[in-house]
């Protein structure tokens, strides 16, 4: 079980920082998008890899938060590195890309929570549909059912309690700082 779980863990990390390294390579050197545009992409990325974490470990938000930093400073690490070699220009040569690497790192890490947040709050809406682990047709799934007249009631009944309305609340939160730290720069 723990063999698993690590193994899991290694490759969910691997696959996440791949995506975002070559995201960014596309994103910089092929089409020259703007910062702004990247960080979005790049939390839209993250978000359903925080998703598929909750789903498969059920990993409470603080795990989740080490993970997604974890994710989040790989990524951001090994973007500058590569970014350094192709532009032949030195690693973090200024207090500028410094504070680009926290802000890129930390807005990974709160959209990948966000992703898991969001999951926590459909599985306490719909329990019976999202307890097959689909992904992303466990989330089609868990629409299409509160959506169905004779679910909306039972669903209303989920909704209402505390707890999923903190899950709900977290969900919101985490996704409006890593809007507004890849966004608003608040560090600068």
């Amino acid at each position: 079980m723990a063999t698993s779980f690590l193994r899991y863990i290694s490759n969910h990390i691997c696959l996440a920082v791949l995506l975002l390294v070559t995201t960014n390579y596309v994103m910089n050197f092929q089409i020259g998008a703007s910062a702004n545009l990247m960080n979005l992409v790049y939390m839209t990325i993250a978000l359903p890899f925080g998703y598929d974490f909750f789903v498969r470990t059920r990993s409470r938000l603080g795990i989740v938060f080490v993970v997604g930093l974890s994710i989040g400073i790989t990524a951001v690490m090994a973007m500058s590195v590569v970014n350094a070699l192709l532009a032949n220009a030195p690693l973090f040569a200024s207090p500028q890309t410094r504070q680009d690497f926290a802000e890129s790192s930390g807005a990974i890490m709160l959209a990948y929570g966000a992703g898991a947040a969001m999951a926590g709050f459909l599985e306490r809406v719909s329990p019976a549909s999202f307890a097959s682990g689909d992904g992303l047709v466990g989330i089609i799934s868990v629409i299409v059912e509160l959506t169905r007249p004779d679910q909306a009631k039972k669903a209303a009944e989920h909704i209402q309690a505390v707890g999923t309305i903190m899950k709900a609340i977290t969900f919101v939160v985490l996704a409006a700082g890593a809007l507004i730290l890849a966004f608003k720069n608040p560090f600068r």
